[in-house]
C-alpha cells in the first residue's frame, strides 16, 4: 500500500515538472520561438505532447532497448523547437524515472538521445535535406543502447539485445521517414505552393489593387523584385520576402492602407500563418521580434519610395544610389526599426551590394 509520504513526493514531482514545463512553454511564446513548421498552431504541440505522454505508458510492456525514444524527442522538436521540445521531452524522463525502476545508466542513455535529437533536427532549412541527420541520429542512438548494454547489470542476453535494437531502430527508420514526408508536404511544400500561386503580377488581388490605386500596384511589384533579389543574396525565404513585397500593401482593398486592413486580406483569403506574421512585424512598430525577411521588406520598399519621389522631382536626376541606400539602412537603424531583428553586419552588406548592383533596374522607376 502506498503511504501518503510517497504520495505527497509524486505530488511534488508533478507540480515540479508541470511548472518547469509551464516556464518553458511562456519563454517561447513570449519570444516567438516556435517551430516554423508548426505555423504558430500552440493546441497542435500541445496534442502531440499528451500523445507521447500516453505512448510512453507503452514503456511498462515493451522492453528497453526496442522501444524508440527517439521518435517522441525529434517529433517534439520539429513541432516547437529545441528547447521546448527537450524540456517537453525530459519531463517525460523525470516523470518516468520517479515512477518506474529505471536504472541511472538507462535515465542517462535517455537523456543524451533526447539532447542529440534536439541538436540534429531542429536545424531543419527550407530546404528539408535531413538523410545525414537521419542517419547519424540512427547510428548514434545504436552506439548509446550499446554502452548502456555493456554497462547493464541485468540479464539481458547478448542476442536479445540485438533483436531489440534491429526492431527499435526500424521503427525508428520508418517513423521519422513517414514524420518527414507529412513535415514536407503538409508544411514545406504548402507555403511554397501557395506563394508561387500568387506571386504574380496578374493575380487577382493585386489587379483589384492595380484598379484602385495603380501606383500602389508598381510599387509593389517593384518591392517584391527587390526583396526577392535580396532574400536570395542572404539565405532567407525568398519566397516569402517576395510576396510579403507584393502584398505589404494589400490593406488599400479595404479602404486606408492600414496594417489591421492588410490582415484583413490576408486572413480572408487564408494566407499561412508566416505570411500574416511577417506583415504583422512589417506594419507594426516596435515588435518583439522582426523577421529578415520582413526587414528585407522594409528596406526595398522605403527604397522604392525614395527614388520614385526623387524621379517625380526630376525625371533626369543622375543618382548616387549606393549612397541613397546607404542612407536608408542608417536610418532604419538608427530608428531601432531593425532592433529586434537578427540580421547580421555582414548580411547587411550583403543586403546594401546587392542594391546597389541593381542601378539598371532603377530606371524602370522613373
Amino acid at each position: 500500500m502506498i503511504n501518503s509520504s510517497t504520495i505527497i513526493n509524486y505530488i511534488i514531482i508533478l507540480i515540479s515538472i508541470l511548472f518547469i514545463l509551464c516556464i518553458g512553454y511562456y519563454f517561447n511564446r513570449k519570444n516567438l520561438c516556435f517551430f516554423k513548421w508548426n505555423q504558430g498552431h500552440e493546441k497542435r504541440i500541445l496534442i502531440i505532447y499528451f500523445v507521447g505522454l500516453a505512448i510512453c505508458f507503452l514503456h511498462a510492456y515493451i522492453p528497453f532497448y526496442a522501444f524508440p525514444y527517439g521518435f517522441l524527442v525529434i517529433i517534439l522538436v520539429v513541432f516547437s523547437n529545441a528547447y521546448l521540445g527537450l524540456i517537453m521531452y525530459l519531463s517525460y524522463l523525470f516523470l518516468f524515472y520517479s515512477f518506474f525502476a529505471w536504472s541511472m545508466e538507462e535515465f542517462l542513455v535517455l537523456l543524451l538521445i533526447g539532447a542529440l535529437g534536439s541538436i540534429l533536427f531542429s536545424t531543419l532549412g527550407k530546404d528539408f535535406r535531413y538523410s545525414g541527420a537521419l542517419c547519424s541520429y540512427l547510428i548514434l542512438d545504436f552506439a548509446l543502447y550499446f554502452i548502456v548494454y555493456l554497462s547493464d547489470t541485468n540479464t539481458c542476453l547478448f542476442g536479445d539485445f540485438i533483436l531489440y535494437s534491429a526492431i527499435r531502430i526500424f521503427t525508428l527508420f520508418f517513423l521519422l521517414l513517414f514524420l518527414m514526408k507529412v513535415l514536407h508536404d503538409k508544411f514545406v511544400c504548402k507555403n511554397e505552393i501557395f506563394y508561387a500561386s500568387i506571386n504574380d503580377p496578374d493575380h487577382e488581388l493585386l489587379i483589384s489593387l492595380k484598379y484602385i490605386d495603380e501606383n500602389a500596384y508598381f510599387h509593389a511589384v517593384h518591392t517584391a523584385y527587390l526583396s526577392d533579389k535580396v532574400a536570395r543574396l542572404i539565405h532567407a525565404n525568398a519566397s516569402l520576402a517576395k510576396t510579403l513585397g507584393y502584398y505589404h500593401r494589400i490593406g488599400l482593398l479595404q479602404g486606408e492602407d492600414s496594417i489591421q486592413n492588410t490582415l484583413t486580406v490576408a486572413a480572408t483569403y487564408h494566407f499561412p500563418q508566416e505570411l500574416q506574421n511577417a506583415m504583422q512585424e512589417y506594419g507594426i512598430k516596435n515588435t518583439a521580434f522582426v523577421s529578415k525577411e520582413a526587414a528585407i521588406v522594409q528596406i526595398c520598399d522605403a527604397l522604392v519610395s525614395s527614388l520614385t519621389y526623387l524621379f517625380q522631382k526630376d525625371l533626369n536626376a543622375p543618382l548616387n544610389f549606393e549612397r541613397i541606400i546607404d542612407v536608408i539602412i542608417d536610418k532604419k537603424i538608427d530608428c531601432d526599426d531593425l532592433a529586434s531583428c537578427d540580421l547580421t553586419l555582414s548580411e547587411l552588406t550583403k543586403i546594401k551590394k546587392g542594391l546597389v548592383e541593381e542601378k539598371l533596374y532603377y530606371d524602370f522607376l522613373r
